[in-house]
C-alpha cells in the first residue's frame, strides 16, 4: 500500500467513524431524553397506542379496535424504545471508536469488529423507527390520522440510518 493509498484508507474509515459515533451519540441523547424528561415522549406513546387523538373521519371500527389503552402496556413499549435507543447509542459509539482505533492502530481486527457493532447499532435503530414507529406506530396504530404522528421524522431517521449502513459497509477506498 502506497502512502497515498493509505491515506485515503485512513480518511475513509475516519469518515464511516465520524457517521457511526454520530449515529451513537443520536442515540445516546433521545434516550437520555426520554429517561430525564420521561413524561414528554411518553404522552406520543400513550396517545399513539391508544388512538385517542385519531382525525374523527379515521374513528372507524377496524381502526379502532387496534387501540391499547392499558398503561402497563405503554410503560412497556416506551421502555422498549428507550432500551433500543441506548442500544443505538451505545453500539454505534463503540463501533465509532474501534474504527478509529483502527486507522490509528492500524488493526485491521478493529475496523471488521467497528464495521459489524455499527451495522448492528444502525440495525436496531432501523427496528426501533422503521419498523417501531413507521410500521406498527404509523400503519398499525394509524399515527398517519392522529394529532400525535411522527411518522415523517421515523422515516428520516430510518432512511439515515439505512445510508449509513450502505456506506459503512462499503469497502475503504483506495488510491486509483
Amino acid at each position: 500500500m502506497t502512502k497515498s493509498d493509505d491515506h485515503l484508507h485512513q480518511f475513509s474509515v475516519a469518515t464511516k467513524a465520524i457517521v457511526t459515533l454520530s449515529i451513537g451519540l443520536f442515540g445516546l441523547m433521545v434516550a437520555w431524553t426520554n429517561v430525564t424528561a420521561y413524561s414528554v415522549n411518553f404522552a406520543f406513546v400513550q396517545h399513539v397506542l391508544s388512538m385517542d387523538a385519531l382525525a374523527p373521519w379515521a374513528k372507524v371500527d377496524a381502526l379502532a379496535s387496534r387501540a391499547i389503552n392499558d398503561p402497563i402496556a405503554h410503560q412497556i413499549a416506551y421502555g422498549a424504545i428507550i432500551i433500543g435507543e441506548l442500544t443505538v447509542g451505545v453500539l454505534c459509539t463503540v463501533a465509532g471508536l474501534l474504527l478509529l482505533f483502527s486507522i490509528f492502530g492500524h488493526n485491521r481486527r478493529y475496523l471488521v469488529v467497528g464495521k459489524i457493532f455499527a451495522l448492528a447499532g444502525c440495525g436496531v435503530g432501523l427496528l426501533v423507527w422503521y419498523l417501531g414507529f413507521a410500521v406498527i406506530g404509523a400503519e398499525y396504530f394509524a399515527m398517519w390520522a392522529s394529532d400525535w404522528n411522527g411518522q415523517t421524522t421515523a422515516y428520516l431517521f430510518s432512511i439515515f440510518l439505512l445510508v449509513a449502513m450502505i456506506y459503512i459497509a462499503q469497502p475503504e477506498a483506495m488510491a486509483a
